[in-house]
């Protein structure tokens, strides 16, 4: 299971909720929160919290989400993403490009 680390634990959750998953599980420690797991149906991702800055363009991983309805989730309120790239390639045939608040790219993809 991934993790991930972010610069500010509420806000990536607040955004993962937006696309569907919900917090399965937290840890605090003296009222900060610095961990959680979260699911959307088979899928699962860790949040951590980073000691350290954030940086958009140093991320080297990307996330890929498969969903049903492609064009439900980019209809989602307040969820900036990128155009849909359709093609004709072993990749999924419909998908778009998302960025969570800490950098991390996430491809939303639709399969055919």
């Amino acid at each position: 299971m991934p993790l991930a680390h972010v610069a500010d634990l509420q806000r990536s959750i607040d955004f993962y909720e937006t696309l569907g998953f919900t917090v399965a599980e937290r840890y605090e420690q003296e009222g900060w929160l610095l961990w959680c797991r979260l699911r959307r149906d088979r899928a699962e991702l860790m949040l951590a919290l980073a000691s350290e800055p954030v940086h958009d363009h140093g991320q080297g991983v990307l996330f890929y989400l498969y969903v049903d309805d492609l064009d439900a989730l980019l209809a989602t309120p307040g969820l900036d993403a990128g155009p849909v790239l359709e093609q004709e390639t072993p990749r999924p045939a419909r998908e778009a490009r998302l960025q969570d608040p800490d950098g991390y790219v996430l491809m939303a993809a639709e399969l055919a």
